[in-house]
């Protein structure tokens, strides 16, 4: 299991308890906002393209009949609906997109 940048840095001795606490508001905030981005531009999307929100509105009503989407098994069985988001997400990336620089050349070996 590939521990997170938080974990990484508590094992290192670079972060203790009174600096988590510190950054656990900020970072819930930051994924809030995220997400609420992220959901905006999905409905602005749909409502641009008619076509796609009526067909995504088809498989919702046949896959969930009315019910709320509450489990990942309901959600794998709406392909549509993840292919709706990932397009969205794909044309309105929740960040900008900033091409990195290494500072050196690496080789890259393969197995």
């Amino acid at each position: 299991v590939n521990p997170s940048f938080i974990e990484r840095l508590v094992h290192r001795g670079e972060l203790n308890n009174e600096d988590i606490s510190e950054l656990g508001a900020p970072l819930l905030m930051a994924g809030v906002d995220t997400t609420a981005y992220v959901m905006s531009w999905l409905y602005l999307n749909l409502a641009s393209n008619p076509d796609v929100q009526t067909k995504l509105a088809e498989e919702l009503h046949s896959v969930l009949k009315g019910a709320d989407l509450t489990t990942v098994e309901q959600m794998d069985s709406l392909p549509y609906l993840r292919a709706c988001i990932r397009e969205s997400h794909r044309l309105t990336p929740a960040t900008p997109i900033q091409p990195k620089k290494m500072r050196k050349d690496v080789d890259v070996v393969l197995p």
